[in-house]
């Protein structure tokens, strides 16, 4: 059995735990005048690298593409979740300016294309679930 823990492929800053095969983030945060390491645990590499990504990386690409919102993301899937906040789902929820599909549709860019259908079809479900829920509460659909 080995006792002193190895390094990640790929990785220098991931130890990986000999008794349970975990990945380690050891990233040492400096925060104020305190000093402490993040130490989160992942099974898989690429999880690792996503929290590494997203939890301490700087560099952030993905930006709203809606007038009047400066938000940045360091991941593009964390940019296509962001545009349902601007959704109008009727419930007047949320601080984003509200829009519905059709004008997301028309204000982003083709090549978010891919994000308006799946706020259609994600927009579809959330519809779906609202309506069941009401006719469990026995009140009348809501109106689209």
């Amino acid at each position: 059995m080995r006792s002193v823990p190895k390094r990640a492929k790929g990785n220098s800053r991931a130890v990986i735990s000999p008794a349970a095969k975990r990945l380690t983030c050891a990233l040492v945060i400096h925060a104020g005048t305190e000093t402490k390491i993040c130490n989160k645990d992942f099974l898989r590499p690429e999880h690792l690298n996503r929290h590494m990504l997203t939890v301490h990386g700087e560099h952030k690409e993905w930006i709203c593409k809606l007038p009047g919102c400066q938000r940045c993301f360091s991941r593009a899937d964390n940019l296509s979740d962001h545009y349902w906040t601007h959704l109008d789902k009727g419930d007047g929820r949320g601080r984003n300016v509200k829009w519905s599909l059709e004008e997301l549709k028309s204000l982003l860019p083709p090549d978010e294309v891919g994000a308006c259908i799946r706020l259609g079809k994600r927009l579809h479900q959330y519809r779906a679930l609202a309506r069941n829920s009401d006719r469990r509460r026995g009140r009348k659909s809501r109106s689209r």
